[in-house]
């Protein structure tokens, strides 16, 4: 027992922070200039959240759909699986999230919460975060533009923006993909923090200030329910 006790989490993992920050630099490298098609597609679905309609939310959910196939074949299966076999267990997780948004971009119905103006705030807060901040938290940190991770083309940012996103519907299909999104950084989260990177704590703390916000608009759909239910029973 005692010998367990002395292991950390690090000791665990498969590679080091350098060998994974090197991954970035390799990945983006290797997919120039892919960014400029995830940086339209950003400027899309940040359009298209910021002006909800039904057949926007299709393209919006289709976007997505598409986006995170791409992530599973390119970076998790070409660029993340050859350092961390367990990768190829997150894989097939990845692609059921995929379908997921593909089955809500062929949905027949929207299920728009209503949302206060300081909830759109947050969620365009953490939409432009996901596409600029975190490559400028690269750079802050003495990263090149070639080691930052962007939208489109890194997990953490795409997933951050997914839950950002997804926060304004409900349904079980939105649940599961919210919570499959929310298992992913956590579980980047922990990684980070056993590689020892002090950027550890950001996509779990952006997933949960997204969870935050989207609780808070259901106890307040749920009061104007109870509301609309009183007023119904004073009426007969």
């Amino acid at each position: 027992m005692g010998t367990w006790t002395s292991y950390s989490l690090s000791d665990f993992l498969l590679f080091s922070l350098h060998t994974y920050q090197r991954l970035f630099e390799l990945h983006n490298a290797a997919w120039w200039p892919v960014h400029f098609v995830a940086a339209a597609i950003g400027l899309v679905v940040l359009y298209l959240h910021v002006k909800p309609s039904l057949a926007g939310d299709r393209i919006l959910f289709g976007l997505l759909a598409v986006v995170w196939i791409w992530l599973a074949w390119a970076f998790f299966w070409g660029r993340y699986q050859p350092i961390n076999w367990t990768a190829i267990h997150v894989i097939p997780v990845i692609a059921a999230l995929a379908c997921l948004l593909g089955w809500l971009a062929l949905r027949p119905t929207r299920r728009l919460i209503d949302p206060q103006p300081g909830m759109r705030w947050i969620t365009c807060g953490l939409l432009l975060f996901s596409f600029v901040g975190y490559p400028l938290l690269g750079l802050s940190l003495g990263r090149s533009w070639q080691g930052a991770e962007y939208f489109g083309l890194m997990p953490d940012p795409t997933a951050l923006a997914s839950i950002s996103l997804l926060i304004f519907y409900r349904g079980p299909v939105i649940r599961l993909a919210q919570g499959l999104l929310i298992i992913w950084c956590a579980i980047s989260g922990v990684t980070l923090w056993g590689l020892g990177s002090t950027t550890y704590f950001i996509a779990p703390v952006g997933a949960a200030i997204a969870v935050g916000a989207m609780g808070v608009m259901r106890l307040k759909r749920l009061k104007r329910l109870k509301r609309l239910k009183r007023l119904k029973r004073l009426k007969r």
